[in-house]
């Protein structure tokens, strides 16, 4: 059976890079942020049930999800943020199992994720791997990457557990503050880590 390795950390500490990182080195990848945007495409029933929850101005004049609209509203409002959880989550999980079971001749599975740990969704990987930033990067690339304003930038970051609990919950952390080599060398220590431990099972 493989292993499944959570890869989870602050929004914009760089965990797509840092996953791309391990993809290269061979370990294949399921995304959670790519099964998310696929699960509330255009004429879905995930959706469906969001305009049903919050109403039509979550949708473009086209009828696609308008992302800017229900962030601004997620991360200002708890409330509208499980109920949006409950709709998407179930989903997500099982294509995530549908993958897994697809990949299960790998030895090892990366499975990437913001949320692992907010929602305690430990329980069933092998470890947590987290990537870690300053808050201060976070919120610049965070602003230039979604076009925010720094106040929507920071109630993004505020809605997710601080970097300090996360770090306390890791099993490996990758600091990705430096430049893309030190990223990548702490990516191939770790590989080699959890390669030398599944050859010792």
């Amino acid at each position: 059976m493989s292993r499944i390795y959570g890869l989870t950390g602050g929004i914009a500490s760089g965990k797509s890079t840092v996953g791309a990182m391990f993809v290269k080195q061979g370990i294949p990848l399921i995304d959670a942020d790519l099964i998310a945007r696929d699960i509330v495409k255009q004429g879905s029933t995930a959706l469906k049930h969001m305009v049903e929850t919050f109403g039509d101005h979550v949708l473009t004049a086209d009828g696609q999800l308008d992302r800017k609209s229900m962030g601004d509203l997620v991360f200002t409002d708890k409330s509208a943020r499980d109920k949006l959880n409950a709709i998407t989550h179930p989903k997500i999980i099982m294509e995530c199992q549908r993958q897994i079971t697809q990949l299960q001749h790998h030895p090892a599975i990366l499975y990437e994720a913001a949320l692992i740990i907010e929602n305690n969704m430990t329980h069933w990987l092998t470890a947590i791997i987290v990537v870690a930033t300053p808050r201060h990067i976070q919120k610049e690339r965070l602003m230039n990457r979604n076009t925010l304003t720094a106040q929507e930038a920071d109630n993004r970051l505020d809605s997710q557990l601080p970097l300090k609990d996360k770090i306390e919950r890791a099993d490996y952390v990758i600091d990705n503050s430096k430049s893309l080599q030190n990223t990548e060398q702490q990516v191939l220590e770790i590989i080699k880590t959890i390669t030398h431990q599944e050859r010792s099972c």
